[in-house]
């Protein structure tokens, strides 16, 4: 403990450089909260340079800001956590605070990013996304590696709280050159734009964050690969009038995608957009594919819970292979779809709960080879489960259901539009007695079930008959040798 405190005193009042730490104070910042003292940060930092990387330190103290702070590579920004706070300056046009541009093996460790909004103008251009930025990284066509942000707070910013683009040297994601980046333990809120934002990067880790009172999405991923976006908590984030935004994640265009363990809340649009699309359509990008959504909470959000929605605004009549497993999640709340896919193809929906969400426990939409089975699906203001397609859409259909639980769902447990294609069924309830043999949906009143699955068998326990909807017409099947059945 004593050699630690020792550490520390050295990096709080030791201007020497000698250990490769750069203290801003030693090179003339006040602060004070009152002086602009981007001067001598850059002077500190243009020593970190020349000695070819270090850590440029910031004490505690209330550091005022006219402009960008650019970063070498080897860099490692540090402060004290909550005690050490950059403030954009009052009354200067809204920039980037601070920026890498080809540098790697850049570290930001505990520190807050201010953008001070309300005493800042914003942007001149507002669809402009790329100024007014907590942290902004654009690296050339060569990518950059060892990008890190880690436990620091951004708050109160005209543009993203952190946004990351990527090279452009290739339109075929798997031969996009690296562009890594890790962003931990960070609180995010109160921005005007995204609160992370990451273009065209590689092996990226979104862990353990808190996003709160963004505009558009949380978390948003685009043209991107091998990305895990894990243990977040998304909160409130806030639709601008006349778009689409508003969702708390959302992965477009990406490939090789993990979406686990995150908390999405009150979100104006959906909890998580898993398999989207931002406006660059085939052919020239596809969509997202191969994407795991698994073991998260979405609640309340405002549009629904979890969405499966490649649709191509020129091409939306094609359906989208995505190749995307939806499992174990809790979608509780919704005022739309607990889970919903459209245009998508080759899905696994298993193992989830949608419980009292506004529409359908969980919509399959004009989609293709979908397994929907094992979830629970209670108190949902429409059907447990839902299958209905657009008529100018083709190939729709080949889906699996089957053993789901239904509870007090309002407008009864599936359903199949008319001009949908006939869905296979496994079993929605075991029957009782025995343990053995095909367990069958049970149908113990004389009332043939609504909505009924095309070709499924329900056992009448009254009368021990077998009755299967086939064709458009109901059919009694019953036992004449105890190995086989025939029509009644």
């Amino acid at each position: 403990m004593k050699f630690m405190k020792f550490i520390w005193s050295r990096i709080c009042c030791d201007c020497s450089s000698a250990q490769g730490i750069f203290n801003v104070r030693c090179y003339g910042a006040k602060g004070d909260g009152q002086t602009d003292d981007l001067e001598a940060i850059l002077a500190a930092r243009d020593a970190v340079n020349a000695a070819r990387g270090g850590v440029l330190f910031f004490p505690r103290g209330s550091f005022l800001v006219s402009n960008t702070i650019e970063l070498g590579s080897g860099t490692t920004v540090l402060g004290l956590g909550a005690a050490s706070v950059l403030k954009a300056k009052p009354g200067v046009a809204s920039f980037n605070m601070m920026f890498v541009r080809n540098s790697s093996d850049v570290r930001v460790l505990d520190l807050i990013l201010d953008g001070n909004r309300t005493k800042t103008t914003p942007p001149a251009n507002s669809k402009n996304q790329n100024i007014g930025c907590g942290f902004f990284g654009e690296p050339d066509d060569r990518g950059q590696t060892g990008l890190s942000i880690k436990n620091i707070i951004v708050r109160n910013h005209h543009g993203s709280g952190i946004r990351i683009k990527g090279p452009s040297n290739s339109d075929d994601l798997y031969q996009l050159n690296a562009n890594e980046v890790e962003v931990v333990g960070c609180q995010i809120l109160d921005c005007s734009g995204r609160g992370i934002n990451l273009n065209r990067v590689t092996q990226a880790r979104i862990a353990g964050n808190a996003i709160t009172s963004c505009v558009q999405v949380g978390i948003q991923l685009v043209l991107s690969r091998a990305a895990v976006i894990k243990e977040n908590v998304i909160h409130k984030t806030v639709q601008k009038p006349g778009t689409k935004g508003g969702h708390g994640i959302k992965s477009d265009n990406s490939f090789d995608i993990v979406i686990a363990d995150n908390v999405a809340s009150e979100n104006e649009r959906w909890g998580i957009v898993a398999s989207g699309g931002s406006g660059n359509w085939p052919p020239r990008h596809p969509m997202s594919q191969r994407c795991i959504v698994a073991h998260n909470v979405c609640r309340a959000n405002d549009a629904g819970g979890i969405t499966i929605d490649p649709t191509a605004v020129d091409h939306s009549e094609i359906i989208q292979d995505s190749f995307a497993t939806v499992a174990s999640n809790i979608c509780a709340a919704n005022q739309g779809h607990g889970i919903h896919t459209t245009h998508a193809g080759y899905l696994t929906v298993r193992g989830n709960i949608c419980d009292g969400n506004k529409k359908a426990g969980i919509a399959i939409i004009s989609s293709r080879y979908a397994v929907v089975a094992d979830n629970v699906l209670t108190g949902n203001g429409n059907y447990g489960v839902g299958f209905w397609a657009d008529t100018d859409v083709r190939g729709v259909g080949h889906h699996l259901l089957g053993g789901n639980v239904y509870e007090n769902n309002k407008s009864g447990e599936t359903f199949v539009a008319r001009h949908h294609p006939a869905i296979r069924g496994l079993q929605d309830r075991w029957s009782r007695g025995g343990t053995l043999g095909l367990p069958l949906p049970v149908k113990s009143t004389a009332n043939d079930p609504t909505n009924p699955v095309e070709g499924l068998l329900y056992l009448n326990t009254a009368d021990n008959k077998l009755r299967v909807y086939a064709d458009g017409t109901w059919h009694t099947l019953q036992t004449t040798t105890g190995a086989s059945w025939e029509e009644d």
